[in-house]
């Protein structure tokens, strides 16, 4: 047999990061607001590298 995964941890941060939203919803919309920007960057800077791949 193979082992299977284990998902509790995956319970375990969602279950934080409810906790945190609901305790502190402005500072979880700081974090979201920059982790959407920093996902922006890093598109434009794929986007970038991609380009000059193709380009040669």
């Amino acid at each position: 047999m193979f082992p299977q995964p284990k998902k509790w941890p995956r319970y375990v941060v969602g279950a934080i990061v409810v906790v945190f939203v609901f305790k502190n919803p402005t500072a979880a919309a700081h974090m979201a607001n920059n982790l959407a920007g920093l996902i922006s960057q890093g598109a434009a800077a794929l986007g970038k590298f991609a380009s000059a791949i193709h380009t040669g």
